[in-house]
């Protein structure tokens, strides 16, 4: 089973091209979580003094960087709230259409013993 983790950009980016708005939000929504995580673990090697590269900026500005889409994403749920966005459904929908994608579920074949 697909988890959030299996999440790449590509597997989003269709969404913020839907004319559904929603759809576009929550592709908003997980682009931003996607970044979001990657710089935390990003920020937790550094911590650790486990980084296999040297940032061409301060952490700090990083941390204010996480901090501050930590927010945004904290004003999102709640506007998702708002207007009814179940995201938890909504990530598990598309979690569950990614994998059946990958596993050719979508895909119709024909039965030669049908004819």
């Amino acid at each position: 089973m697909k988890t959030f983790e299996d999440l790449a950009l590509k597997d989003v980016a269709p969404l913020t091209e839907s004319t559904d708005y929603k759809d576009r939000f929550l592709g908003e929504f997980l682009e931003t979580k996607i970044r979001y995580n990657k710089l935390h673990k990003m920020l937790i090697k550094a911590e650790a003094h486990n980084l296999n590269f040297t940032p061409d900026c301060p952490l700090d500005l990083l941390i204010e960087q996480q901090f501050h889409m930590g927010n945004y994403l904290h004003a999102m749920e709640v506007r998702a709230e708002y207007e009814g966005i179940d995201l938890g459904y909504c990530i598990t929908r598309l979690l569950r259409d990614l994998e059946n994608a990958d596993g050719g579920c979508c895909v119709e074949t024909e039965d030669p013993t049908r004819y």
